[in-house]
Formats: structure tokens, C-alpha cells, sequence
């Protein structure tokens, strides 16, 4: 057996550590190296990461300044041991048999990643899987065969995989980029990648709370939007060709879409929700790539034709439905 290092990054979760911690703890691949990396979090939590390191040898932590989630790994990263590596999130969880089973899956095919599904839990108890839809069932891939949709859709949450630690030696996730980190780093590691297995379980649990960055207020959305599409776009043609551009050209739609619905997470007023959605949708690069593209979405046809007041009205009602 092989040593895994499993790097958990952790800002203010108290309330969802310690599940999160057990289902690790409880795995029935025993050789593991926990490594929780505190980022500035609360007295509360950090005391907590402290009492957890006490229930088992296995668990490393680590306090430091916030700096958010990407610089978070990163710190993990350059403290691992292990031949491969992993990622969980401190609000999520996993099935007890998720790192034996990608860890055989690695051994017998030899796959340099090896990825899996996963269930997005709402706190209403919904439940929706994730997984990769270009594939009906388990798949090994050469990286050099994979075509440009299915890359885009493979280059998703790093959380989903097993990574050898040869892979993962001189890459890392993208600093001061709020959201997309983990596809770019996906992007990088699948670059210098022989082999990708997949495996179409869901043994990933990501639970989406209210105020998950996905759900949270960015007042610099479209900016970093802009950043994650340049950042991505760029390295996919030096690594993988022009061809595979095309496929990512409507990515930033969907940053889009989501930045939406984090405006209503933020204290700005009725009217002040729908002049920074307005803004958001009415920037030069979004409305470019909308007026190119030409979406049947219908919130992306509103933002195509410029009627912002009725995509603010569509997505105020269809976000107090997902509250309810």
C-alpha cells in the first residue's frame, strides 16, 4: 500500500469539520496522512482542527494567515509525503470506500489521475449528482485521445480526484482567482497526464450551503471572471491546441449565470441588486461572448437582448424558490 495525502483547507467550517474529518478517519484505505491547513480561521475553529489532531496520529495541522482557499492547497501541497494525493473540502464529506476504490483503479490501470462522480447535498436534504455526462459508464482515457468537450468537462472540482504525486510536483492552484482555481490546476495536471481513469460513482459528497463561495457576493465578479477565462484559455491553446478553444468559449457564461445569483447574497437593496446584475450583464466581454454564441438558455437570451430588467425579475423569482 501506498501513502495518500489528503490536504483539507479550512476557514470558519467548525459546524461541518468534524463529519467531514470522521469520514476520512473511517476509511477503509488505512495508510493515509490528514493535512488540515487552518486559513485564519475563528478561535472556535482552530481549536477544533487542534482537538481533532488528537484523535489520530494521522492528522497534520497547520495554522496560518487567511489567504484563501488556492494559497491554502498550495501550503498543504508542499507539505505532503504521500505517492498520491487528494483533496476534501472541510463542509463536504465522503463514502468510506472512496480512496480504497480509486486507489485500486490507479494501481490497475496505471492512470496517473484516477476521478470519480459526486452528489451535491442541499440543506434541504435535495440531492443532485454530478458527473460526467460525455461518459454512460467507467472509462480509461489517453490524454492524448481526449477530445475538447469532454476535457472541459473533465477539468472540474480537484476534489473529485486521486493524483499521483509525480503529476502534481511542479503544479499548482492559481493565487488571487476566487473561483475556477481547481480547473485551471485540473487543466495543468491532466497537461503532463498519460492516463485519466474514471470511475462513475459518486463517492464525493459536496455539500452547498447558503453561504458557500459558489452562493456568496463577489463585487469583483466579472473581473475575475475575466482573469480564470484569459488564465484558462491561454494555457489550453499552448498545451492542447486551438482546436480545444472553442469548447471553453462558453465557460465564462456560466461564471456569469453563477455571480448572478450571489448578488442576491449580498445587503444591497431591491434596486441595488438589479443595477449590479445589470452591470454584470452588460459588460463588454460577456456581452461578446453572448452576442457570438447566441445561447437558448433563457436567461442568457434576456442578457443577449439586453433585457435586464426581466433576467433580474427571472432570477430573483427562481432564486426565493431555491431558498424555499
Amino acid at each position: 500500500m501506498h501513502l495518500i495525502s489528503i490536504i483539507i483547507p479550512v476557514f470558519n467550517t467548525r459546524k461541518y469539520l468534524t463529519r467531514c474529518i470522521e469520514s476520512l478517519l473511517n476509511q477503509t484505505y488505512h495508510d493515509l496522512e490528514i493535512i488540515i491547513v487552518d486559513d485564519g480561521s475563528q478561535e472556535e475553529t482552530a481549536i477544533l482542527c487542534d482537538e481533532l489532531s488528537t484523535r489520530d496520529s494521522r492528522i497534520s495541522v497547520y495554522h496560518k494567515r487567511n489567504e484563501g482557499v488556492s494559497v491554502a492547497r498550495n501550503y498543504g501541497l508542499d507539505r505532503v509525503h504521500g505517492t498520491f494525493v487528494g483533496f476534501v473540502d472541510s463542509d463536504d464529506w465522503i463514502n468510506y470506500s472512496m480512496y480504497q476504490c480509486l486507489y485500486d483503479k490507479a494501481i490497475e490501470t496505471g492512470a496517473d489521475i484516477v476521478f470519480c462522480d459526486a452528489q451535491t447535498i442541499y440543506s434541504d436534504d435535495r440531492v443532485e449528482n454530478d458527473t460526467w455526462d460525455c461518459f454512460t459508464e467507467s472509462k480509461i482515457l489517453e490524454v492524448e485521445t481526449i477530445k475538447p468537450k469532454d476535457l472541459c468537462l473533465m477539468a472540474g472540482s480537484a476534489c473529485r480526484g486521486l493524483y499521483k504525486s509525480s503529476v502534481i510536483k511542479n503544479n499548482r492552484f492559481p493565487e488571487g482567482l476566487k473561483f475556477s482555481e481547481d480547473r485551471f490546476f485540473n487543466l495543468k495536471c491532466i497537461s503532463v497526464s498519460k492516463t485519466i481513469s474514471y470511475l462513475k460513482v459518486p463517492y464525493y459528497y459536496r455539500f452547498m450551503r447558503a453561504d458557500s463561495c459558489v452562493n456568496s457576493y463577489h463585487p469583483d465578479a466579472v473581473s475575475t471572471i475575466r482573469k480564470a477565462s484569459e488564465l484558462i484559455n491561454t494555457f489550453v491553446v499552448e498545451h492542447f491546441g486551438d482546436s480545444y478553444l472553442e469548447a471553453y468559449e462558453r465557460q465564462p457564461l456560466g461564471l456569469a449565470l453563477q455571480s448572478f445569483y450571489g448578488v442576491f447574497a449580498s445587503k444591497h437593496s431591491f434596486w441595488g441588486k438589479y443595477q449590479e446584475i445589470k452591470q454584470i450583464a452588460s459588460d463588454d466581454f460577456l456581452q461578446g461572448i453572448v452576442q457570438k454564441l447566441k445561447p437558448t438558455d433563457i436567461r442568457l437570451r434576456l442578457m443577449r437582448y439586453k433585457l435586464y430588467f426581466p433576467l433580474f425579475m427571472l432570477m430573483w423569482c427562481h432564486n426565493k424558490t431555491k431558498q424555499q
